[in-house]
Parts: structure tokens; sequence; C-alpha cells
């Protein structure tokens, strides 16, 4: 028996215990969004088995690269383990080698923090992404049975804001997935400021549904669906700037996620304005609300916008800290209107 535990410590490499870690974190997150409460009732079931196999395929990725290659940068995931095992012989076995040592280097830091990030975000943008074409389906099967001319702006509207949606919610998702050399998304950095997770996250779900118990959501299209020519010029308005906020996704591409540095963006309207995507989606919602127009509905808006505002004013902290988004900076003085502000 001892012949047999040396033979098996010595066959397994360092390498291969890291996979072995990352294999039970990644089986564990995918347990989580079958089993919990919240990710069962969130979550369609196509949404569920996807994660499953893609949960699947990234575990066969990750021992198939192990096992025909020295490099183990392709492992993220094994750092939660790390981080809690260190944690536990540094606060409950008081070991005095870790005592006086960080948990974790800068590197495995930006490492862990990034999971976190891959483990909120892709359920929830896989889940908008399938839902967006659901409706986009759902929209082009009827579209058969009606005739071009007989479009009102309001179908139209309908027709085109899931359209946008499907494609900026892909991107996005592409880019929680994904991290490539190639195409230059490798994350430089991830945020660490809690206001930023704070404001940020606060604006999805789960965190969404606390944030609308405080600031209850008022912007609603459904104001502007009746026939008339100010409303139709509201909709065309709104699709205008949700183009703007699509075109803005575009030009990230793959650097597409939040709370990461992946690298500074000049392209396309971001030629313009650093925020263009937080400044057309915050108007559009502004204009979501003229109908219904009071003191409720203007202190609610307010308060969102005070939310984007401030996510804004932290993503650049956090980007500041790199050369080349200071260069950026300088050359770029609008934050969210050209020639304005």
């Amino acid at each position: 028996m001892t012949t047999l535990i040396l033979l098996y410590e010595s066959l397994l490499l360092e390498k291969y215990k890291l996979t072995f870690k990352e294999t039970v974190i990644v089986l564990a997150v995918i347990a989580n969004y079958y089993f919990s409460a919240y990710y069962s009732n969130f979550l369609l079931k196509d949404t569920i088995l996807i994660l499953i196999i893609l949960g699947g395929l990234y575990i066969c990725y990750s021992w198939v690269k192990t096992i025909f290659s020295q490099n183990t940068d392709h492992l993220k995931f094994y750092i939660l383990f790390d981080v809690l095992s260190k944690a536990f012989s540094k606060y409950f076995n008081r070991d005095e080698q870790l005592a006086n040592k960080k948990l974790l280097t800068a590197t495995e830091t930006n490492k862990l923090l990034f999971v976190f990030v891959k483990i909120f975000y892709i359920p929830v943008m896989l889940n908008f992404t399938i839902n967006n074409y659901n409706v986009v389906a759902d929209l082009t099967f009827k579209m058969q049975f009606y005739k071009i001319a007989d479009f009102t702006v309001v179908h139209w509207y309908k027709l085109i804001l899931p359209f946008f949606f499907l494609i900026d919610t892909s991107y996005f998702l592409f880019g929680y997935l994904f991290e490539s050399k190639k195409l230059g998304s490798i994350v430089r950095s991830v945020d660490k400021s809690t206001l930023s997770w704070f404001v940020t996250l606060a604006c999805y779900p789960p965190f969404n549904n606390i944030t609308n118990e405080f600031i209850p959501w008022t912007a609603d299209e459904s104001n502007l669906m009746h026939p008339g020519i100010f409303n139709y010029i509201l909709l065309i308005a709104i699709i205008i700037l949700f183009a703007i906020y699509l075109s803005a996704t575009i030009s990230l591409g793959s650097k597409c996620s939040n709370l990461t540095n992946r690298g500074t963006v000049t392209r396309g309207v971001y030629k313009f304005v650093r925020h263009p995507a937080y400044s057309s989606k915050v108007l559009s919602w502004w204009i979501m609300t003229i109908p219904i127009m009071n003191g409720f509905v203007f202190f609610n808006m307010f308060m969102w916008s005070v939310i984007y505002f401030t996510r804004a004013i932290k993503e650049e902290d956090h980007l500041l800290q790199d050369k080349e988004y200071q260069e950026y900076f300088k050359k770029t003085p609008y934050r969210f209107i050209p020639k304005v502000f």
C-alpha cells in the first residue's frame, strides 16, 4: 500500500494537481447553477443545459491541454481552491509561515477576481442571449404574415431592438467565455474597488432586484407604444441611441466584459467619447419616461443615472493605471456627449 501511495504521488505532477483542483471548482460552480434556488428559477432550462455542456467541454480542454503541454496558464479556476486552503491554514491552523504573508500575489488576485467575473456574468449573459434569440426568432416568424408597407414605427422598434440586444449580449457572452492573445483580449487587470463592484453588480440580476426595491425602475418603452407623431419621434430617437450603444459593443469586440482592463479601445464611437454605451443607454431610458414624467419618476431616473455615472468614474480610476488608457484619456476629453460633457 505504501508503495502504491508513493508511486501515485510521484506520478501526480504539480500541473495535474492544478487541473484536478480546477475540475473540482468547475463542477461545484455548475452544481450551483443547477441546484441553487436563485439560478434554478432565473435561468432557462436551455441555459442550464448549455452551462453543463460548456463546463464539461472546459474540463476536457483543461485536461487535454495539461497532458500535452507544459504550460498551465490556461488554468484559472484552481485559484479558488488554493485561496480557501491558504485561508484555512492562515486563520484556523495559525500557520506561522503564512501569518505574515499575503494570501495572494497581484497576478493571483487578478486571476481570482476574473474567475468571479466569469462565474457571475456567463450565466447571466447566456440567459440574456437565449432570451433575445427567442424573441428575434418569434418576431421573424411573425413577419411573414405582415406586409412591410403595413409596418409602423412601433413595429420596426419591436423588431430592431431585440436584434440589437441579441448582438450585444452575444458579444459580451463571448468576451466572458474566452481570452485570446490573437484577439488581444487577455485580461491585464481586474478592478479591485469595492464601490466599482457594488454599482456594477447593482445593475444585473439578481442584485438589480434589490436595487429596484430602493430605486423603482420607471423606464418603460410601453409608454411610447401608442400611435402619434410625438411618440414615433421618440421611438426613432431611442433606436438611434441604441444603435450607438450597439456600435460601442462592436467596437469593443472580444474585449467586451465588465470590471476588467483588456486594453484600450479607441476605434468607432470611442473616438468621440469615453463612455458611449452608458450615455446612449441612459439617455434612451430618460426618453422612455417622458410621457409619465413627474417628481417620483425624475428622482428614480436621476438615481439610476448616478449609478451609471459612478460606474464610469470608477472604471476610469481603474483603467487610468494603464499608460495606454492615460494617452486615450488625454486625447478624448469628453466622457459622455461630444463637445458637451
